[in-house]
């Protein structure tokens, strides 16, 4: 699984190894963002009648990131120990293995974008790529999460909110 130690100075390369997950998929603009919250809920419920523990924190796992409309494809989820089936609504994957580089953003999410540029630039100037292609005005990724490090889950709209932003190195 990825690394989310509490750094929030610098970027950090991890290797890990595959980890299974439940998640629901979605498809939003920014302006749906609070449903994120009602997804979060339903799936622990979920989790919890089907009394599966979880391993780590929940996470947002972004699959198209489109630049133009502002719209995503992303899941929901929260990593577990064992491989799981769904139930249509609520789907199994895996955070793949590989090296992730993580960046711990403090504060309220809407800067989270400050992290990202700080992550993608630091990148850059270690000649380091990522897993992901654009498709048009889109982007598509094998590996790009955020991890809500904030607990209770759902409750990461405050000052005192960390993210930790991973994303698959190529």
């Amino acid at each position: 699984m990825v690394a989310l130690e509490q750094n929030t100075k610098q970027p950090i390369l991890h290797t890990g190894c595959a980890q299974p997950y439940v998640a629901i998929p979605v498809q939003l603009t920014l302006n749906e963002w609070h449903k994120l919250d009602i997804l979060a809920s339903e799936l622990t419920k979920w989790l919890n009648c089907q009394r599966t523990p979880v391993t780590g924190p929940l996470f947002y796992r972004y699959l198209r990131v489109n630049n133009i409309d502002k719209s995503y494809s992303l899941e929901v989820g929260f990593p577990i120990s064992e491989p799981a089936i769904g139930n249509g609504y609520i789907i199994a994957g895996t955070i793949p293995d590989g090296t992730f580089a993580t960046l711990v953003h403090c504060g309220y999410p809407k800067g989270i974008a400050h992290t990202y540029s700080l992550l993608h630039n630091w990148a850059a100037g270690q000649g380091i790529q990522f897993k992901m292609h654009h498709a048009g005005e889109c982007e598509h990724w094998a590996g790009r999460f955020e991890f809500h490090l904030t607990e209770p889950a759902g409750q990461f709209n405050g000052p005192d909110c960390r993210t930790a932003v991973a994303l698959l190195l190529a």
